[in-house]
């Protein structure tokens, strides 16, 4: 039986200010990302006990430490919800997926429990469900209300932390590849101090001009000093890059975690692309302005849509 579906975008972080505590609703961060499009897809549903509770894109994946996080702070038992779902990112890529996974799983419980339904409720689970496995400490907020280029400027879950949007004037695109295989739990653990200080450093320059060209200035910063922009990859993409820059095609690149960025405008995708086909596979997503909708009981339910 479908319970729902959801469309929650991705999200791409560029620098960040961990805030940890022992409240991990009081945890989160600082910082600044871009939520794009195409947003993951969705299903919400009861499976038999001999069904996979977790696909995403044609894979099950062991979930249940998150299931069960957000199951103990809902106070629902979660016995036979699934989800099912596409997305252009993969689990652990550093595109915020785990954080729309949680999302999904905690409106699933809900509405199968026949509470109120609430995103905000909703966002709250899947955030402490983040922190305390460590997969994340802001996509969730992000997630939820969308924006395009966003900044976190308190750190919590939705209704606790908080988020200014800024416009993104410029046609851009977004090109994504793997660089590497850095985890999140092993981010977190043993470069915390460095992306404290260098985190603090790019959200204060960004928050005193926030523009697309200042996020990609200070992303690009932070990745470099933090180590997760590499010199040599850093040279080698200067290299391969010159002619595109100096055109102004290719306006910025940063990695998070063990995921290239390169933004570039629309226009010369083709000749991005060419440049880039020796890296691995590319994907392409679109600053992405809305945030988390949710379809059930045959209308929209999100707060603030009405029903069709």
């Amino acid at each position: 039986m479908l319970l729902a579906r959801a469309q929650i975008p991705l999200h791409l972080s560029g620098f960040w200010v961990p805030i940890i505590n022992q409240d991990p609703l009081a945890s989160g961060s600082l910082g600044a990302g871009l939520t794009l499009y195409p947003p993951a897809l969705l299903s919400i549903y009861v499976h038999g006990q001999d069904m996979c509770n977790t696909m995403v894109n044609g894979k099950c994946f062991d979930f249940s430490n998150h299931l069960r996080s957000i199951e103990r702070f809902l106070g629902v038992r979660g016995r036979g919800v699934g989800i099912k779902c596409y997305s252009r990112g993969e689990l652990g890529e550093g595109l915020g997926l785990s954080a729309a996974l949680s999302i999904a799983y905690a409106i699933g419980l809900l509405v199968k429990s026949g509470a109120s339904i609430s995103l905000n409720k909703a966002g709250t689970a899947a955030h402490y469900a983040e922190v305390v496995n460590m997969t994340g400490l802001g996509d969730v907020i992000a997630e939820i209300r969308g924006g395009g280029l966003v900044a976190r400027v308190s750190p919590g879950p939705p209704g606790v932390g908080d988020i200014d949007s800024f416009p993104i004037r410029e046609r851009v695109r977004v090109a994504v590849t793997s660089v590497g295989s850095l985890t999140t739990p092993k981010m977190l653990v043993e470069g915390l101090h460095k992306q404290f200080v260098e985190g603090f450093k790019a959200y204060e320059n960004f928050i005193r001009n926030p523009s697309l060209e200042s996020f990609l200035i200070n992303a690009y910063t932070f990745s470099r000093r933090t180590g997760m922009l590499s010199s040599s990859l850093d040279e080698a993409l200067k290299d391969k890059l010159k002619g595109l820059i100096g055109s102004g095609c290719v306006l910025g690149y940063f990695v998070k975690k063990s995921l290239l960025a390169i933004i570039h405008n629309a226009s010369c995708e083709e000749e991005v692309l060419s440049e880039l086909k020796d890296l691995g596979t590319i994907k392409l997503l679109t600053p992405y302005h809305a945030g988390t909708w949710v379809l059930y009981d045959h209308g929209l339910g999100t707060e603030g849509t009405p029903k069709v």
